[in-house]
């Protein structure tokens, strides 16, 4: 399944240039809690409300009227694995390359929660719709990269996710 099929019809996408205040008034407008950050015809990533507030507001020096999609959104695969494609989602090895070097492996199973349990414990107070996305979080003493560095995560079954990082701390400075 692709990612294009899970969305909801009708959702615009904004590109990883656009100032987060414009963000901000596309959410309120629409009434939603997220948007689709797309480059050349693909998706990129996600901005959603918690990311400009965690990621963005909540920073010293955060300037929101300099900042823009791809300071403060969350980079996504560009498909869906199906659940019937995954034998336990509880039990997948993890690994974390920085700049093709091995930093970090670890296991689903090593997660807080299971997969089940983190969806029960999230709709208990939310409803979960086709196309929403889970963020898990990551083990302990996670890798440190710096600007230049090239990401890669692989996680058994689901694929391989490869992005750079670049510097642009500067322009979230007042």
């Amino acid at each position: 399944m692709k990612v294009k099929d899970a969305m909801h019809k009708g959702v615009d996408w904004v590109s990883p240039d656009t100032p987060i205040t414009e963000i901000a008034k596309l959410m309120r407008a629409h009434d939603i809690g997220c948007i689709p950050i797309g480059e050349d015809d693909q998706l990129v990533g996600m901005v959603t409300d918690r990311d400009i507030v965690c990621k963005g507001l909540a920073q010293n020096g955060f300037d929101a009227s300099r900042a823009m999609a791809r300071d403060v959104s969350c980079v996504l695969g560009a498909a869906v694995v199906p659940r019937a494609q995954i034998a336990d989602p509880d039990a997948l090895a993890i690994r974390v390359f920085v700049d093709g070097s091995l930093a970090q492996s670890s296991n689903t199973s090593e997660h807080v929660r299971t997969a089940a349990r983190l969806i029960a414990d999230v709709s208990d107070f939310m409803t979960l719709m086709p196309g929403d996305v889970l963020l898990t979080g990551s083990a302990p003493d996670g890798p440190r990269a710096r600007a230049g560095s090239r990401i890669a995560i692989e996680i058994d079954g689901v694929g391989r996710l490869e992005t750079r990082v670049v510097a642009g701390a500067a322009r979230l400075r007042a």
